[in-house]
């Protein structure tokens, strides 16, 4: 990337990349032209190959795509009012670790998809509580999800508080119609989000 400045897109899918070659793409980025990095399928970059991947797109000079098996990032920079990002990990096979690291990156993002990836009540309750102050997010995506009833009955509480998500526009979640609590914490979710103001729900 040094050596190529006005080089805009570099494809590196299925090249057996690890942490090592994400830290030196990472300290690449932002040097030149590049519009478009695609990481896809090396599973060796871990999370923490995943971390400073993220920070140096989010450091960018100029919008860069970030496109991964496990992480893709759209990054919006200039201004420092410009702070319109998305996070989708949806249907990554997120390992706990690599949750705990999208969490912590996610009060940097307008919106966070994490949409099938069996996530359980205790993930959807700490994501919960984690991103529920953001002053950024406007949108979560936790449909598809392992989470049962109770997780929903947590979201709900959440979204009455008024201090909680005070951007949030949009809401994704689904429940299992086989869980006999599933009518009533989508009325309770329902009835705290149009509270809210947080609509549309699904």
């Amino acid at each position: 990337l040094a050596s190529s400045p006005t080089l805009a897109t570099l494809r590196l899918a299925d090249n057996d990349v690890g942490d090592a070659g994400a830290a030196a793409l990472a300290s690449a980025v932002g040097r030149g032209a590049l519009e478009r990095l695609d990481v896809s399928n090396n599973p060796r970059i871990t999370a923490d190959g995943v971390q400073a991947l993220y920070d140096a797109t989010r450091r960018a000079p100029r919008k860069c795509e970030l496109v991964s098996k496990h992480l893709r990032v759209f990054s919006s920079s200039g201004d420092a009012a410009d702070e319109a990002r998305t996070l989708d990990l949806s249907r990554s096979g997120l390992s706990s670790r690599t949750f705990a690291a999208s969490v912590l990156a996610s009060h940097n993002f307008a919106a966070l998809d994490l949409s099938g990836n069996n996530l359980d009540d205790d993930l959807l309750a700490s994501l919960v509580d984690a991103v529920g102050a953001s002053p950024l997010l406007a949108s979560l995506d936790v449909s598809d999800n392992a989470y049962t009833a109770t997780a929903v009955h947590h979201l709900a509480r959440a979204l009455r508080d008024p201090a909680a998500f005070p951007r949030l526009t949009r809401l994704s979640v689904t429940v299992d119609d086989d869980d006999p609590d599933a009518p009533a914490a989508a009325r309770a979710l329902g009835d705290a989000a149009r509270d809210a103001r947080a609509s549309p729900l699904r």
